[in-house]
C-alpha cells in the first residue's frame, strides 16, 4: 500500500515489518487514548502558556543544577530523544547533531566525533536543545538538530572540586577554576580516572585537561562587548574493542585548540574561528599507529534588516576552510561557504506565526546544495502545535574516507547525505503542576553514512542508498508537590533501509524513561533514573542483536553551604546488556564521593 511521506507517518509498535495501524497493540492505542483524555478533559490554563515547544529545550543553570548530573553526557541523557556518549549526541535516532560551545562548533570535521571534553557542567549558563531541525541557522551536519551550549561569563573567582571513589577500584577527581581581573578572564578544569574498568583495557586511566580564556572590554557598552576566547582540551585514553576482537593495548590521545573573536557593530555580528583537533591511536599487538590532524577556520557575519516593509529578515554568510592531513592522508584542502535568511510571520487576526528560512551551500568537493526550511505554529489558549519541514545536508568526514586503523578500513569515494524531515508537535500547559509534549517525525535520508562491519572485527563507511526514520516522542512533567516530581517520556522510532527494508543498527524501536526526584529536605535530595530499550540490532545486516534490557539508576545528595555529599549508583539492578553497537554496557557500579564549591 502506497503511503505519503508524512501522514504522520509513525508506524506504531507492531511486529518488526508491521506498518499498517491495524496492527498497533492495544497498549499503543492507550497511551494515544491518554493523551486525547488530558488534551480534552483536563481545564488548560490560558493564564499559564507553555513556555517553549518540544522541539526546542532550554535548560538555564538552576534547571542544570537541579537535576543532579555530573557531566554534560548525564545532562543531555535526561532529555526525551536525546542520547550522548563521551564524543558523540544523537537527536530522535541521528548523530548528525551540531554542537555549538559560545558559537564554536565542538564538531570534528575529521572524525565526526563532538569534542564534548571541552565543556565543564560548572562553566554552564544555558542549553538549548534544537530538534530535528536547524540547517539554515546552523549549517552543514544538522539535520538531527542542534545542541547550544552557553557558558557564564568569568566575572568573579570560582573554586569547584570533587571527588569520589567506588566499584571496580574506581578513583575519580576532577577541579574546575574560573575568575577575572578587569577585562580579562580564566578559567581551567580537569579529571582524572582509574578504574580497573569492566572489559579488557576498560579505560583504566584516563585523563583530561581544559583551559579557557578570555577578553572582554566593555568600552561598547553591556552586552555588546567584543569577546576572544581561547580553548584547549587534553583527553587521553584507553579504548577496548569488541569481546570476540580485544585490544588490551590499544590507547589514544585526543587534542583540542580553538579560538573565538565575537564582536557587534551597527546591529553587524561577526564571528571568527579557530580550531585544531588532533587524534592520535596505537596499538602494540598490531603494531599500529595513526595520527590524523584537522585544522578549520571559519568566519560568519549575521545581521538582523528592516527591508522592503520586512521586519526581522535574518540574514547571514559564513565561509569555512578545512585542512586534513594524518598517517595515511596527505594534505587536504576543502573549502565551503553558506549563504542564509530567515523571516518569521505574524498572521494577524489569527493567533499563526509562519517562519521560513533557506540556505545555500557550495562545497570545492562536494556537489552545490539549496536547503529549505519552513514552520507553522498555532496557539490556543495553554496548547501550541506546530508544524515543520527542514531539508539539510552532512559531508563525510576525513576520518571516514581517509582513515586506517585496526578495526577500520578507509572509503575515499564516501559521499553527501541528504536528509528531508516533517515534525507535527503539541505542546500543552495543563496546569502549574503539569505539562506534556507529543511530537511525530519522519525522517528521510539519502546515500546515508553508516560504518558497516566487515570481517575480522574490521569495518568501513558506507553510503546506503535510501533510509526512513519516522516515529513518536510524548513526555510529561508532573510535580503534584513542591518536594516531588515526576518526568516520564516514550519514544517510538522505526529506522531502516528503504531498498533492503533491513532495520538500521543501534535504533531500538522503543525507549521509556521515567526521572523521579524526591526532596524531603532543602539539604537532602533522592533521584530515581528508569530506562527501557527494545531489543535492537547491532549490525546493519541484522545478523547480530543486543536483547531488551530495563536500567535503573540512583543519586542521592545532601548539601551543605560549601561542601556537598553525593551518591551515584548507575546500573542498581546490575541488568546486563549490551550498547546498540554491540559492546558490553558496565554493570552494577558505584561511586560515593564529596564535591567543595567557593
Amino acid at each position: 500500500m502506497n503511503k505519503c511521506a508524512f501522514c504522520f507517518s509513525v508506524a506504531p509498535p507492531g511486529g518488526l515489518a508491521g506498518e499498517d495501524l491495524r496492527h498497533a497493540p492495544p497498549w499503543f492505542w492507550s497511551l494515544i487514548g491518554l493523551w486525547l483524555l488530558l488534551f480534552w478533559s483536563l481545564p488548560a490554563r490560558a493564564e499559564n502558556p507553555p513556555i517553549q515547544d518540544t522541539d526546542k529545550v532550554v535548560l538555564t543553570a538552576r534547571d542544570i543544577k537541579a537535576r543532579q548530573v555530573r557531566s554534560v553526557q548525564e545532562l543531555l541523557n535526561l532529555v526525551p530523544g536525546v542520547k550522548a556518549g563521551d564524543s558523540s549526541v544523537s537527536i530522535r535516532g541521528s548523530y548528525k547533531v551540531r554542537v555549538l560551545l559560545d558559537g564554536l562548533a565542538l564538531n570534528d570535521p575529521g572524525t565526526t566525533t563532538v569534542k564534548l571534553s571541552l565543556i565543564s557542567i560548572q562553566d554552564l549558563e544555558k542549553v538549548e536543545i534544537y530538534k530535528g531541525g536547524g540547517g539554515v541557522n546552523f549549517g552543514d551536519d544538522s539535520s538531527g538538530g542542534a545542541v547550544v551550549f552557553t557558558t557564564k561569563r568569568l566575572n568573579q573567582a570560582n573554586f569547584f572540586a570533587e571527588t569520589a571513589g567506588g566499584s571496580q577500584d574506581t578513583v575519580q577527581t576532577k577541579f574546575n577554576l574560573s575568575g577575572r581581573v578587569d577585562a580579562w578572564g580564566l578559567g581551567a578544569s580537569g579529571e582524572y580516572k582509574k578504574t580497573q574498568g569492566y572489559r579488557v583495557n576498560g579505560d583504566k586511566e584516563e585523563k583530561r585537561l581544559g583551559a579557557r580564556f578570555s577578553y572582554r572590554p566593555e568600552f561598547w557598552g553591556p552586552g555588546r562587548e567584543p569577546t576572544l576566547s581561547l580553548e584547549y582540551g587534553h583527553v587521553d585514553k584507553g579504548f577496548a574493542g569488541y569481546p570476540q576482537y580485544p585490544t588490551p593495548n590499544s590507547r589514544g590521545i585526543d587534542e583540542t585548540v580553538a579560538g573565538s573573536f565575537n564582536w557587534e557593530l551597527g546591529g553587524l555580528k561577526s564571528g571568527s574561528f579557530f580550531t585544531r583537533f588532533e587524534q592520535e591511536r596505537w596499538d602494540t599487538d598490531k603494531g599500529t599507529h595513526t595520527l590524523l590532524r584537522t585544522t578549520s577556520l571559519k568566519q560568519t557575519f549575521s545581521r538582523t534588516w528592516e527591508v522592503w516593509g520586512l521586519k526581522g529578515l535574518n540574514t547571514g554568510l559564513d565561509a569555512e576552510s578545512i585542512l586534513g592531513e594524518g598517517s595515511d592522508l596527505e594534505k587536504r584542502w576543502e573549502s565551503s561557504l553558506g549563504v542564509f535568511m530567515s523571516k518569521n510571520f505574524q498572521l494577524d487576526p489569527l493567533p499563526l506565526t509562519l517562519g521560513l528560512g533557506l540556505r545555500g551551500n557550495f562545497y570545492t568537493d562536494f556537489g552545490n546544495v539549496l536547503n529549505p526550511e519552513a514552520d507553522l505554529s498555532y496557539s490556543l489558549g495553554a496548547h501550541r502545535f506546530k508544524l515543520a519541514f527542514a531539508k539539510s545536508s552532512n559531508l563525510p568526514s576525513f576520518r571516514q574516507r581517509y582513515f586506517r586503523y585496526s578495526s577500520l578500513e578507509p572509503n575515499p569515494g564516501l559521499g553527501m547525505e541528504n536528509a528531508i524531515n516533517f515534525t507535527f508537535s503539541i505542546s500543552s500547559k495543563w496546569s502549574k503542576m503539569l505539562s506534556s509534549d507529543v511530537s511525530m517525525f519522519y525522517r528521510k535520508i539519502t546515500d546515508r553514512i553508516t560504518y558497516v562491519r566487515l570481517v575480522g572485527g574490521v569495518g568501513q563507511y558506507q553510503n546506503f542508498g535510501s533510509t526512513r526514520l519516522q516515529g513518536m516522542e510524548t513526555a510529561f512533567d508532573f510535580k503534584p508537590l513542591k518536594w516531588l516530581s515526576f518526568r516520564p517520556s516514550y519514544t517510538y522510532l522505526e529506522a531502516k533501509d528503504t531498498q533492503t527494508g533491513l532495520w538500521l543498527s543501534a535504533k531500538p524501536r522503543h525507549k521509556i524513561k521515567a526521572d523521579l526526584k524526591v526532596t524531603p529536605l532543602d539539604q537532602l535530595s533522592l533521584g530515581l533514573f528508569f530506562t527501557y530499550e527494545s531489543m535492537c540490532y547491532t549490525r546493519s545486516d541484522n545478523t547480530e542483536t543486543a536483547d531488551p534490557y530495563f536500567k535503573v539508576d540512583l543519586r542521592a545528595e545532601y548539601r551543605l553551604p560549601k561542601f556537598t555529599l553525593f551518591v551515584s549508583w548507575k546500573n542498581l539492578l546490575d541488568e546486563e546488556y549490551l550498547y546498540g553497537d554491540g559492546l558490553p554496557a558496565p554493570p552494577s557500579n558505584w561511586l560515593v564521593g564529596i564535591s567543595c564549591e567557593f
